[in-house]
C-alpha cells in the first residue's frame, strides 16, 4: 500500500506446512487441520526416524 510492502504471512513455520507447489490447496486444509490435532507429527517421529516420517 503506497507503494509500501506490507507482511502479510507469519516468519514462524509450523511443524505440518501447508503445501507450497501447488497453485490451490483449499482441499488440503481439513486434512491438515486433522493432522494437527491428532498430533500425527509427533507419533511419526516417535515411531520413524525424521527422513522416513517426512
Amino acid at each position: 500500500m503506497n507503494d509500501q510492502p506490507i507482511k502479510v504471512r507469519s516468519q514462524k513455520k509450523p511443524l505440518i506446512s501447508i503445501p507450497e507447489k501447488v497453485l490451490s490447496y483449499g482441499e488440503y486444509l481439513p486434512l491438515l487441520k486433522i493432522a494437527e490435532e491428532l498430533k500425527l507429527d509427533l507419533l511419526l517421529s516417535k515411531s520413524f526416524s525424521e527422513k522416513q516420517a517426512w
